[in-house]
């Protein structure tokens, strides 16, 4: 029988649980769901009129000033559950929106406005749509617009100032350019200038810019008078928003207590590193008072390509009637167009300081060589090989000075060069040959060096190697002597196939194949009158028939075309035997009788066919000869 036995201790504590966990489960009727106090105040909200917006902002983009973009479309929605009434639609700045009356909307309609842009002047330009309504929770809300007006007539830089500028003399000229930043076609009807020392260079009027086009127009500045002066440069255009335009110049006409003359230096080409030919700059004192030319120095983008040549030191004196010369060198830093000014600072003179524009252009010289190697392939000892060109050429920008054009290396002496007179000057694009030659003396591999030195600043230095071998022909026979051993006199022995190979750089053609022994015929085959070109292999067969007893030898000679003496040459040898014949009445018997005469009548039958006989009878054996 089993007894439980519990702690009653832990029975109450059971008992516990189960009641607080029953009281824990809700009554049937709780369980249904019931509405938040927050959810109790937004209902009434949800059923308010609401306005939605889409999108929140508008770009433009560029748009040319005086003329209307292309629509843009914003969408006004009522996204409650009452009527919408939007009240009004207004705009800021050069926007405009279509249609700006009253809305209403139901509940889940929307409504496509229209938005463009119309600029009045350029630059960027901000605005807004801003919409009305009777949402409770946005009453008013705002588009962010925004665009970008393009004046269709641009004209760069906006004000012309010549500065100071000696009377009696004109002005560098100053670039103003006139642009059609529009879509359509721009005509520039009209170009002028004010009455005084200013004048404009253009072509002839009307002309048309297309979009995106332009034109320079060119303005110098000529005072005949010494004072300050002021004018307008006025350019008229068919376009609406900006029929003409206008650009301030100024300028002063100053005293020329010291005249200079020229007030450009043209330098014109000159190798990198290397200094042009003498400028000068002239310096005439009217005045009657001595004058001083304090210092010069130069600026500009290549400001240290250029310096006084001499005095070597300031200042310099110009006394009352005189001209005092300064001569301007000239040594460009780099290839393209080099420019800077010489500013002069003179002493007791109106003018301060003269200036001096500088212009020079920078080239460079470029030594190409081509082939970059010479391969004279595979020439025959003692002959000279044929001239290999090798070709010089400058594709530089500046004269190119041969210095140096010479042979060097190991086998100097087995390579020639023509004849040349250095220093050599190649003008850009100008080219030249190098005839070089081989004379092997040897049969091995020869090598040198060509060596071009110049003023190319980049290769002063190009090496050329020079390669060539020597054979002792060209043709190369496999195998060199073969010996056809014993031959029958009269009878031609197997016939032996020789392969020759052409070991030179050209076709090569065998003329003749000729043997110095009758006792060895030649089958030319396919070598002989055959073109073989280089690396490639013709055969030919030798056959051995001897006339006479004893040894044999010869020469088979190849001989090619245009050639006096042999090529190649191969020893060939072999022996001529003569025919065994056994003796008649031989008898090799141990009885004689019938047998032994019919075995030696068929003996003498077989010598007579040319063949040796044997008689084996008893272990007797004979020979013929």
């Amino acid at each position: 029988m089993l007894v439980l036995r519990l702690n009653p201790l832990a029975i109450i504590a059971y008992l516990g649980l189960l009641t607080a966990c029953s009281s824990a489960v809700p009554k049937t009727e709780d369980v249904t769901p019931q509405p938040s106090s927050h959810e109790r105040q937004v209902a009434p909200l949800l059923a308010a009129s609401a306005i939605g917006v889409f999108p929140s902002s508008l770009q433009f983009g560029e748009q040319q000033v005086g003329t209307t973009s292309t629509p843009q479309q914003v969408t006004v929605r009522n996204t409650g559950t009452e009527d919408l009434f939007v009240s009004d639609s207004t705009t800021t700045g050069p926007f405009a929106v279509s249609p700006a009356g009253p809305l209403t909307l139901a509940p889940g309609a929307s409504q496509e406005l229209s938005v463009t842009f119309s600029p009045s002047t350029g630059g960027a330009i901000e605005g807004a749509l801003s919409f009305s309504s009777n949402d409770p929770f946005n009453p008013r809300v705002t588009v962010f617009l925004a665009g970008q007006g393009v004046m269709p007539v641009e004209v760069k830089p906006g004000v012309l100032d010549f500065g100071e500028q000696r009377v009696g003399t004109t002005s560098s000229a100053q670039r103003v350019t006139v642009s059609n930043n529009g879509s359509g076609s721009l005509v520039i009807t009209g170009i002028s200038t004010t009455s005084g020392p200013f004048a404009a260079s253009f072509p002839p009027v009307p002309f048309t810019l297309a979009p995106g086009a332009s034109q320079d127009i060119s303005v110098t500045f000529s005072p005949t008078i010494v004072g300050t002066f002021s004018g307008t440069l006025t350019l008229t255009t068919d376009a609406p928003a900006s029929p003409s335009v206008s650009i301030p110049i100024a300028g002063k006409g100053v005293k020329p207590d010291l005249d200079i003359s020229p007030t450009r230096l043209a330098f014109g080409a000159s190798n990198v590193g290397v200094s042009a030919a003498h400028q000068e700059v002239r310096f005439y004192n009217p005045s009657d008072t001595e004058l001083r030319i304090s210092s010069v120095s130069f600026s500009g983008t290549a400001a240290l390509d250029f310096r006084v040549a001499s005095p070597g030191s300031f200042p310099v004196t110009v006394s009352p009637g005189v001209t005092v010369t300064l001569p301007l060198r000239f040594t460009p830093r780099a290839v393209g167009s080099r420019q800077a000014q010489a500013i002069f600072t003179l002493d007791g003179t109106a003018q301060g300081t003269a200036v001096v524009e500088l212009v020079g252009e920078g080239t460079s010289p470029l030594v190409a060589v081509t082939p970059d190697r010479l391969d004279f392939g595979t020439q025959r000892m003692g002959d000279a090989s044929e001239p290999f060109a090798l070709r010089l050429q400058n594709t530089g920008t500046g004269p190119l000075t041969l210095s140096r054009v010479e042979l060097s290396g190991a086998d100097v002496a087995r390579f020639s060069l023509a004849p040349l007179t250095l220093p050599l000057t190649l003008e850009p694009g100008a080219s030249m040959e190098l005839a070089v030659m081989l004379n092997p003396d040897a049969v091995r591999t020869f090598s040198a060096m060509l060596v071009v030195e110049s003023d190319d600043a980049s290769h002063p230095r190009v090496e050329v190697p020079l390669s060539g071998k020597a054979v002792g022909g060209y043709l190369a026979v496999e195998p060199l002597s073969w010996d056809f051993g014993g031959v029958e006199v009269g009878i031609q022995g197997e016939p032996r196939t020789f392969s020759v190979t052409n070991a030179s750089s050209y076709p090569r053609t065998v003329e003749r194949v000729q043997s110095t022994s009758a006792a060895f015929g030649v089958d030319a085959g396919e070598l002989q009158a055959t073109s073989i070109a280089p690396g490639g292999s013709a055969t030919f067969r030798v056959i051995f028939h001897p006339e006479a007893a004893g040894p044999a030898s010869g020469e088979i000679r190849l001989t090619l075309r245009g050639e006096s003496t042999p090529d190649a040459v191969l020893a060939v040898s072999g022996t001529g035997s003569l025919h065994a014949v056994p003796a008649s009445g031989c008898s090799c018997n141990s009885g004689g009788g019938t047998g032994a005469a019919a075995v030696l009548t068929l003996l003498g039958l077989l010598v007579l066919s040319g063949r040796r006989a044997r008689s084996a009878a008893s272990g007797c054996e004979r020979y013929w000869q």
